[in-house]
């Protein structure tokens, strides 16, 4: 038990990279709908390339969107509105009207001229006759159809009344409108007898709508026939042939195949055919995982051993495939809009091209199977992407990333259209709107700035923003360096530039090794008398140490280094060259002292060497390189070109004899170019000019 105890202890790292991926896969195979599928990949307009396709299952061969929005269309244009019978109206309309009687009896009265006619009439009669009339004159108007108007006129193709449980329904002809029976009405007065001259347009005043849309009953009557709407142009029997192989894939067999897409997905698993599905899924993702560990042990062992740099690159693929994900089941239609191109521009603000490329291909090929065309997805996406890392020169510039942006926008665009020619041979209005998804997806990549700064603060991470801020010689680290140590900084400056421009040479990370060159020595603020580029006068403070004391003095600098830059609190990758830039070499001058002073003992190598590490990355091991010539030209007492070009060889070729670069990429044509950059920027530093022959 204490040995399995033991072996998961000694092996927790490579126990927790394992179960990061494993939660990767589980996560991603989740996100899998959880149905089997046909793979159903075609292009309308192109041959069938696969073997004939027989049907699984019998379907029916469902109409496209846009036909049956024709035929909604048709219906709702030939809808009949419904309508309900006003409640009394005509107790309504006789109310009004008595209102304006009353108001009229006492001026019939007082007229002298209607003396006759209403002569032996008392003011009830007279009263009783005009509503008498005014009643007969409504009941005989609510035997007509009065309906409220609609803003569509759609009463012209006639209405539906819907009493006692029944549609009855009124042709255009027997429906009138409040206006042509008030005319009607009013027509009357020009040659009404005395007394009844004010008794027309009263009762025109008073009539209204006897009839009322109704809304409710109106959408549920039109519903229930879009409802019997077919949506269905004919059925597929099982077994029956859908498609032969080389046959043209033209719109009728679209459809088709469309509809067999979607009835295999509404299709309900049965526990076998679920367990095999789910172990495919397992297989693909598992594989495509497998292939990304493999490409970080063989190519970038340094992220491979850093499990927070394995958490940070599986949270991003994770994240593209369910952004995919959701779009594919919610809305199709908007997966153009998605960003899927901050992928490669977050990886590259912090690591290299080659990387950028593998994680963003990784992730899309991922993501091609959750949507729909996915070879054209992935095409896509994949040229989008190189165009993203291959252009993008620096994150941390707002103008670079704008451009970036726009070639992003430009390549969708490009594709897109390339696409649209070859499957349709022309350009419709669905390309327009693509267009301006593709605008919409180019203009959020612009949010990689900020995912940057977020991932910096979460993973411990550090961009090129972060080390663009560290590079400042007046950061108050450096400043303090300056004033307690003015020769190490110095030095560092010139280790700088000659570390940047052997870099450079070889295609390295520039600005993280100047960043790197900058503070490798800032270990000396702690004893800067101790080391020969501080010393101002004739005093050595190493005499008055012993050889293996003044080694010590020497070495610890590097230990103090990393204490300060934890303090100070520099990025890991940054205290990696200060750890490695001395390697395991040994303090030479101390060293072969002792051994010149004290022949007869043994002499334990080990107190006058540093601890390590050993440069890990062509990075490290070009400031190693570039602060050991430095350092060594300083004392060369004759600087010609032929002295400095034969310290650089010696140099660089011992550290390779003792190893120290044993873990480092780096072959033995980028080692020539270092030398070769190193002698030339020697020769200008110390304006050593090149003999020519005569």
């Amino acid at each position: 038990m204490k040995r399995i105890f033991a072996a998961i202890i000694s092996n927790a790292p490579f126990i927790t990279k394992g179960l990061m991926f494993l939660i990767c896969l589980g996560g991603i195979v989740f996100l899998f709908p959880r149905q089997t599928h046909l793979v159903l990949e075609y292009q309308e307009g192109r041959q069938w390339l696969s073997p004939d396709l027989f049907a699984p299952l019998s379907y029916p061969v469902l109409k496209s969107e846009e036909a049956l929005n024709q035929e909604s269309e048709i219906i709702r244009q030939a809808h009949i509105p419904v309508y309900e019978p006003k409640e009394k109206p005509v107790q309504e309309w006789l109310d009004c009207f008595e209102t304006k009687l009353d108001d009229q009896l006492e001026i019939i009265q007082q007229d002298p001229s209607l003396g006759s006619t209403f002569y032996a009439l008392s003011s009830d009669s007279i009263r009783e006759v005009y509503l008498s009339s005014a009643r007969n004159w409504y009941k005989a108007l609510n035997e007509r159809s009065i309906p409220t108007p609609k803003e569509d006129g759609s009463s012209d193709k006639g209405i539906r009344i819907h009493k006692g449980g029944e549609l009855k329904l009124v042709s255009p002809k027997d429906v009138a409108s409040l206006k042509s029976v008030v005319q009607e009405i009013l027509k009357r007065s020009d040659n009404a007898e005395k007394g009844w001259a004010w008794f027309y347009p009263a009762l025109a005043q008073c009539i209204n709508y006897n009839l009322v849309f109704s809304d409710s009953l109106d959408s549920l009557i039109l519903g229930q026939t879009l409802d019997k709407l077919p949506r269905a142009l004919s059925l597929v029997n099982e077994g029956d042939l859908v498609i032969q192989r080389g046959e043209m894939v033209n719109q009728d067999k679209a459809r088709s195949l469309e509809s067999l897409k979607m009835a295999l997905a509404e299709e309900t698993l049965i526990d076998k055919n679920w367990v095999w599905a789910f172990i495919g899924q397992i297989l693909l993702i598992g594989t495509l995982l497998l292939m990304l560990a493999i490409f970080l042990y063989t190519n970038r062992k340094d992220m491979f051993h850093n499990n927070a740099v394995i958490a940070f690159i599986l949270v991003n693929v994770f994240l593209m495939v369910l952004m995919a994900a959701l779009f594919s089941q919610k809305n199709p239609t908007f997966l153009n809009i998605a960003p899927f191109c901050i992928l490669p521009l977050v990886i590259r603000a912090f690591y290299d091209t080659r990387v950028a490329l593998f994680m963003h291909m990784i992730a899309i090929l991922i993501a091609g199977f959750f949507v729909p065309k996915g070879f054209e997805f992935v095409f896509v996406q994949l040229l989008a992407g190189i165009v993203a890392t291959l252009t993008v020169v620096s994150i941390h510039k707002r103008s670079d990333l704008f451009m970036t942006a726009l070639k992003i926008f430009l390549t969708y665009v490009a594709a897109g259209i390339g696409i649209s020619l070859i499957q349709n041979a022309n350009l419709d209005q669905k390309d327009a709107t693509e267009i301006g998804l593709f605008a919409a997806s180019a203009g959020l990549t612009l949010f990689a700035f900020p995912l940057v700064y977020l991932y910096e603060k979460m993973f411990g991470m550090v961009s090129d923003v972060s080390l663009l801020e560290l590079s400042d010689t007046n950061s108050p680290l450096l400043r303090e360096l300056n004033e307690r140590a003015p020769g190490t900084f110095q030095h560092s400056l010139q280790v700088a530039n000659l570390a940047e421009a052997a870099i450079q040479e070889i295609e390295g990370n520039t600005l993280l090794t100047r960043v790197g060159a900058l503070y490798h020595d800032i270990g000396k603020m702690s004893n800067p008398q101790y080391f020969i580029e501080n010393q101002s006068s004739q005093v050595n403070p190493h005499d008055e140490l012993s050889f293996d004391e003044s080694a010590k003095m020497i070495i610890d600098h590097v230990i103090r280094g990393v204490e300060i830059a934890k303090k100070y609190r520099l990025p890991d990758r940054v205290i990696d060259f200060i750890r490695t830039h001395h390697g395991t070499t040994t303090v030479q001058y101390f060293y072969r002292q002792y051994i010149k002073t004290f022949p007869e003992e043994m002499v334990d190598k080990d107190r006058f060497s540093y601890p390590g590490p050993k440069p890990f990355s062509r990075e490290t091991a070009v400031l190693m390189m570039s602060d050991a010539v430095e350092a060594a030209s300083r004392s060369l007492p004759e600087k010609t070109a032929e002295n400095l070009a034969k310290l650089v060889d010696q140099i660089i070729d011992k550290q390779m004899d003792e190893g120290q670069f044993e873990q480092v990429n780096i072959t033995f044509k980028d080692v020539e170019l270092i030398k070769r950059v190193f002698k030339r920027k020697l020769r200008s530093i110390y304006h050593v000019r090149v003999a020519y022959p005569d």
